[in-house]
């Protein structure tokens, strides 16, 4: 047995990648997952759904890379957090899942903040239970456990009901230092002690396929299966030595991050889902049956100079995360005229995402303890684009390096399995494993970089404008 089979379960795509014991690639397949906005700030997706793309990937990858499945060493699921799945006694989902990006419990969050006197994102799961219980009492009550997405998955593969500590943590109702639920804000959401998870470790070999779950992914009966955790951490680890003094990496997925390193530890800033704001154009501007191929829009947006002609994009599409929290915050294009052209609001997408990017490392830059940049690496599927890493380039004012592997979440879950079946002793010999190259690196230029500072204050002028109409709709 020499294989290593990673699912990761995003918000916008569900992957499976077959690793190697020293971390090669040697297949993977890919499966959108499409989500429903019934209402505003609303966002919900099916998990039959995820469990279907699941093993329509695991099969393929499978099946591409010619594994048999009796050389897979093991299995594991990492994913997007946040979202509640409440489960039936037969492990049936009660609702459709309301996913991260979701902001219903917005109120809900402020009631719990004043409880607990710490702040408290709509974006977390207890929040969105106590919607759930005020909104859905009989469904809230008739809720056997609850999970997050990977829980689901792992579950459909093993049968068995738990969540590891990452996604407990992510919760808002687990205490890290006691290792263990905290009861009293759990008992003020209302949830039953009994409907909560057991929490395991991430790299816990925690079962093994079933004969059920192996007769619909075609896997082999039997294969070890460890717990698990969110995508963020799996993103973390798959970076390996990556980060180090001097160097980032800037996350462009559907929710885009920035990893910086500092002098004793590394530091992680989030967005909201801006990231999925050229996905959501494509939609809206794509022929009825058919989808703008992302490479139309890069050659699009590279036409524009940069500065897109006087547009500035706040990704705000669902509320945002950071650096500062608001809920309320909305989506703007500003600066329209009938000059403008589809190029033009997609390069302005594309520099909004890095504008706020940039203020997220501006906000861990006057924490005092963070080494200054000067590389910062581009990962996740908006990495692809050469037009979207140079502009980053220009409005970091660093190089920008492409490194030789795009899967950085599904690489580190990798590496989490690898542990888990004692291949690897931990996770800093694993890492060691990694070897990551570039092989692309982008230069800032000088001229642009000055426009993009004036710009730059403009964006956070008119964010300051605006941001007071932002909850009155």
């Amino acid at each position: 047995m020499s294989y290593l089979l990673c699912i990761d379960l995003g918000t916008s795509v569900c992957r499976s990648v077959v690793y190697d014991f020293e971390f090669h690639e040697v297949s993977r397949a890919y499966r959108d997952i499409s989500t429903s906005y019934p209402r505003l700030r609303w966002a919900e997706q099916s998990p039959e759904e995820w469990w279907k793309a699941t093993v329509d990937t695991v099969k393929e990858t499978m099946d591409k890379g010619g594994i048999d499945p009796q050389d897979l060493a093991g299995v594991a699921v990492c994913g997007q957090s946040h979202g509640p799945v409440l489960l039936d006694e037969n492990g049936n989902a009660l609702l459709p899942c309301i996913i991260w990006p979701d902001l219903r419990a917005i109120k809900q969050s402020e009631l719990i903040e004043t409880h607990i006197g710490r702040k408290t994102y709509a974006y977390y799961t207890a929040p969105k239970l106590l919607w759930i219980k005020e909104n859905y009492p009989k469904v809230f009550n008739e809720m056997h456990k609850f999970v997050l997405p990977k829980d689901y998955i792992r579950m459909k593969l093993t049968g068995r009901i738990l969540t590891d500590v990452g996604d407990a943590m992510g919760t808002l109702m687990y205490d890290r230092g006691k290792g263990s639920w905290d009861y009293p804000l759990i008992d003020f959401i209302g949830v039953s002690h009994d409907k909560l998870p057991e929490v395991k470790e991430p790299d816990q070999v925690i079962g093994s396929v079933t004969a059920e779950g192996a007769s619909e992914t075609g896997l082999r009966e039997g294969t070890p299966v460890i717990a698990g955790t969110g995508d963020a951490y799996c993103i973390s680890i798959g970076l390996g030595g990556t980060i180090e003094p001097r160097r980032a990496a800037v996350y462009l997925g559907s929710a885009p991050a920035i990893f910086a390193p500092a002098k004793d530890r590394r530091f992680g800033g989030f967005m909201g889902p801006g990231g999925q704001s050229l996905g959501w154009f494509r939609e809206l501007m794509s022929p009825k049956g058919s989808e703008i191929p992302y490479e139309v829009l890069d050659m699009e947006a590279e036409e524009v100079e940069p500065g897109s002609e006087g547009i500035l994009f706040l990704p705000h599409l669902m509320g945002e995360r950071g650096p500062s929290y608001d809920p309320y915050a909305k989506g703007v294009v500003f600066g329209l005229s009938l000059h403008h052209k589809r190029g033009h609001i997609i390069r302005a997408m594309m520099e909004g995402v890095a504008f706020q990017l940039r203020l997220i490392l501006d906000s861990i830059r006057q924490s005092g303890t963070m080494d200054e940049i000067s590389e910062i690496v581009a990962i996740g599927g908006g990495a692809k684009s050469f037009v979207w890493r140079q502009i980053i380039a220009d409005i970091f004012n660093a190089p920008v390096c492409l490194p030789d592997r795009e899967e950085t979440g599904t690489l580190g879950l990798a590496i989490l399995l690898s542990v888990g079946l004692g291949i690897c002793k931990d996770i800093c010999e694993s890492s060691k494993k990694l070897g990551l190259r570039v092989i692309e690196r982008i230069e800032p230029r000088e001229t642009y970089h000055r426009q993009y500072e004036k710009m730059l204050s403009l964006y956070v002028k008119l964010e300051n404008a605006l941001s007071e109409f932002f909850g009155t709709v």
